[in-house]
């Protein structure tokens, strides 16, 4: 029988079919216009990014039924295959805001089919449900134009009165599900269900009818046959009759008057009843009016956060100029490293290349990217790597940007053994190539002149008269680059001859007189007058080390079966199998466990593990706004329902761990015997992935890391990655505690120090997009890459790949967080939309 829960279920599913498909139609139409491009070929540009998303065949195929042609007709599009799209745009001119509201949306149509529904809400769960989808619809709607805003408005507002209007609820179906067939059948089901109970209801009013008039049909025969028997004789009795009978009949008239006038007492406490509800409804309406005063004092209290971050954007500029300088400071650093090693008489064996990047700022995206092409184009050009001009669209060769790029380049290439390779897309990157360590020194040297700064001022002049629009063009050198190319020369450095001498030892006696002598520092300053002595002949310093291997001692120890010297410092051939048992490191077995509570409305989604020291594993499960603990033998014994959906989730001390939530919020949980929720921190950035080392609380949130003290105050900003659009990354601090590793939105992390500075970095030569990154405490980093099912093992300290982790019955399957328990050596990993765990249990 249909309820009304039934009829809000189908309310809510009306709302996420058509007011969620407009929404996300517009959208898309924003950015087919910001790119100036037709929606055609905007697909095929982004097809390889839309196809690697797009896991279900028959998506793939109506989008795209061949090589050649293109799916554009937006009505035969479902809600899902829109949502998917607009998150593979490359590049994509959403906020982090719009595509997480964008994923939102497609949660919520996915959840409806993860499980069975009831195909009911309950009043509390439908205002839930209701807000959150309203909210995150007129959040994205805020950015569209005024009609598509409008429209979207009058079709929220239209769901919201659709059982009390005089509208057919089954059109309103019809024009809502149109195009997505999964919600169109769920919604027939439920207006069948509405349709059933309401014919149910009709044929009984039917039935009532026809049974009123079969009776009076039958008092109608009776009295005809009873007239037709009556004859003159009977007809004085039934004047007699007729006459009590009209008595009797005014009888009846005074009781039905006395009625009328308890009916009419009856109707005035109808009224009386009308007039209280015109009265609540008074009431209400004032309320309403408090509520929209409170609105319009919310807004007021946004506008003065709007110019806070105003005043912010002023501190972030005079910030970049301290970074600049920092950025000379640095170089000038390393250029003093260079010379040292020029000095020690090091030289390229090979021509190596650092690089310069320049980053563009205009008042409009569409702007910047034009203005990235016609730079890029220009510097083909004079690099004459193309014969001619191949500018499209707007984007016009421009006489006087020519001659400013081509005297950069002369200015440049003068230095001996200097060439510009190269120039990329990111936003425009310079490969400038060196033969020699001296060109490197001289063309770094060049970068920190003013002449090298005036070369791009004059660029920046002449595209702002151009485009007629402020136009700057910030260039700094890529400090990593440098420090590749010191690491190359280090490791030119290690390069080394050995000698080995065999030594003949007669008895215990002298091989612990040998043994004395190298640890009383005797034999080394033999070796250190060795060095002085070669370092004068040659003209150049040389450095001479010596060292016993003492595997060779320990051998004779064991076998004339003493202990006369216990322990001995390690050599490097000692080292070199040390990475070989490192290497040796492989998967025993996997296993998988089940993560579902049996109140869990969908399907789990885990962002974040977390292991205790008592080998505990904690789980942040996003889809179901929970967070769950799991004993040593991975059973839930726990659970706590969280104030929003979990990002991440990590230990403050042993008995306090913080959890970071989708709100701008930081949840603190009491560890002890239970559960308990204990204060919340909101912040005014992002919170996606936290980490504390027991005295800092460290969190990412857009493209800054930040530091607090473990009450959420003292607020640093540590590092800003260097990106327009930041995406959700997680962070770890390293197994000393010194350091911190952070994902990068491209490829590979970033080791920085508790205070900002970059001290590592770790670039995939496969170009994977990270998604987790977790330490054993035993000098390794483990990081997965969902979208290629792969682990990698990291050595810590040089950073560096040591292998990738394979099991052999292939059960790991888009791996999606981490986390290692290193008394059992188990790497724990958790996945989206998945309700278990994988376990892989590793050799030690």
């Amino acid at each position: 029988m249909a309820t009304d829960g039934n009829k809000r279920y189908l309310q809510y599913i009306l709302l996420l079919g058509e007011g969620s498909k407009a929404v996300l139609e517009g959208i898309l139409i924003r950015e087919v216009n910001r790119k100036e491009k037709t929606l055609e070929q905007l697909l095929l540009d982004c097809k390889h990014s839309i196809e690697k998303r797009l896991h279900i065949s028959t998506q793939r195929d109506h989008i795209f039924p061949n090589d050649t042609e293109v799916n554009t007709d937006l009505s035969t599009w479902d809600l899902s295959l829109l949502a998917k799209v607009i998150l593979s745009l490359q590049p994509s001119s959403l906020s982090w805001n719009e595509r997480a509201a964008v994923r939102i949306i497609k949660d919520m149509r996915d959840d409806i089919f993860a499980h069975a529904p009831s195909m009911s809400f309950e009043s509390e769960d439908f205002d839930m449900h209701w807000t959150e989808l309203s909210v995150t619809l007129r959040q994205l709607m805020s950015s569209l134009e005024i009609v598509i805003h409008e429209k979207c408005e009058e079709r929220i507002n239209r769901l919201e009165t659709m059982y009390t209007g005089s509208e057919d609820v089954t059109n309103i179906v019809r024009e809502s599900c149109q195009n997505d067939e999964e919600l169109n059948n769920l919604a027939d089901t439920l207006i069948r269900i509405i349709k059933s109970e309401s014919k149910h209801l009709s044929d009984k009013i039917d039935e009532g009818f026809i049974l009123v008039e079969e009776k009076m049909e039958k008092s109608r025969q009776e009295t005809e046959a009873v007239v037709r028997n009556v004859n003159e004789e009977t007809r004085e009795y039934i004047k007699t009759q007729a006459s009590d009978l009209k008595e009797h009949i005014d009888e009846k008239t005074e009781d039905i008057e006395r009625s009328i006038d308890g009916a009419v007492a009856s109707t005035s406490e109808v009224l009386n009843v009308l007039e209280d509800n015109v009265s609540q409804t008074t009431s209400a309406l004032h309320d309403l009016r408090g509520n929209i005063h409170e609105h319009f004092k919310a807004l007021s209290e946004q506008v003065a956060v709007n110019t806070e971050q105003s005043a912010r954007t002023s501190a972030y500029v005079q910030e970049t100029k301290d970074e600049m300088q920092v950025m000379k400071d640095v170089l000038r650093n390393l250029c003093e490293q260079m010379k040292t090693m020029q000095t020690q008489g090091k030289e390229f064996t090979t021509p190596q290349e650092f690089h310069i990047k320049l980053d563009i700022k205009a008042t409009s995206r569409e702007t910047e990217d034009l203005v990235e092409d016609q730079l890029i184009e220009t510097f083909e050009n004079v690099m004459k790597k193309v014969k001619r001009a191949r500018l499209a669209g707007d984007v016009q060769q421009n006489e006087k940007l020519v001659k400013i790029v081509q005297q950069f380049k002369d200015d440049l290439e003068t230095i001996d053994g200097v060439e510009i390779q190269d120039v990329k897309k990111e936003c425009i990157l310079l490969v400038i190539i060196c033969s020699s360590l001296e060109s490197m020194l001289e063309s770094i040297k060049y970068s920190l002149s003013e002449q090298f700064s005036e070369h791009f001022r004059k660029m920046s002049r002449v595209l702002t008269d151009q485009h007629d629009q402020l136009i700057e063009i910030k260039v700094h050198v890529r400090n990593c680059s440098i420090r590749k190319v010191l690491r190359y020369m280090e490791s030119t450095q290690r390069k080394k001859k050995t000698l080995r001498l065999s030594v003949r030892v007669h008895s215990l006696s002298g091989l612990k007189e040998m043994c004395k002598t190298f640890m009383e520092g005797t034999m080394e300053d033999r070796v250190r007058e060795m060095s002085e002595c070669l370092s004068e002949q040659h003209q150049t310093k040389i450095n001479i080390q010596s060292g016993v291997d003492t595997s060779q001692i320990q051998s004779i120890l064991r076998v004339n079966d003493t202990t006369l010297i216990r322990e001995l410092p390690s050599t490097s051939a000692q080292n070199e199998d040390a990475k070989e048992v490192v290497s040796a490191i492989k998967v025993l077995r996997t296993k998988t466990m089940n993560v579902r509570l049996p109140d869990d409305r969908s399907v789990c989604s885990i962002y974040r593990l977390c292991s205790t020291a008592d080998e505990f594993t904690l789980m942040a499960d996003y889809s179901n706004s929970k967070l769950k603990r799991m004993n040593p033998a991975y059973e839930i014994v726990d659970y706590c329902s969280l104030p929003g959906k979990p990002w991440g989730v990590c230990l403050v001390n042993d008995t306090e761990i913080a959890v970071a939530l989708n709100n701008n919020c930081v949840q603190f949980m009491n560890l002890r015997n239970q559960l308990e929720l204990t204060k919340l921190v909101r912040f005014t950035h992002p919170c996606w992935s936290l980490s504390c080392d027991g005295e800092r609380l460290f969190i990412k949130g857009g493209d800054s890391v930040y530091s607090y003290n473990t009450s959420g105050l003292d607020k640093r900003t540590l590092y800003t990655e260097p990106t327009e659009h930041a995406v959700y990354q997680n962070i770890a601090i390293s197994s000393d505690g010194k350091s911190l590793y952070v994902l990068k939105d491209d490829n590979g992390f970033v080791a920085i120090d508790l205070n900002g500075r970059i001290v590592g970095c770790y670039e995939d030569v496969t170009k994977r997009r990270l998604d987790d990154i977790c330490v054993d405490g035993r000098g390794h980093v483990f990081v997965c890459d969902k979208t290629s099912n792969v682990i990698t093992m990291i050595d810590e300290k040089s950073l560096t790949k040591i292998k990738d982790l394979t099991d052999t019955t292939n059960t790991v399957r888009e791996p999606w967080v981490l986390c290692y328990h290193r008394n059992h050596s188990v790497l724990v990993i958790g996945h989206l939309r998945r309700d278990t765990l994988t376990l892989l249990e590793l050799s030690n």
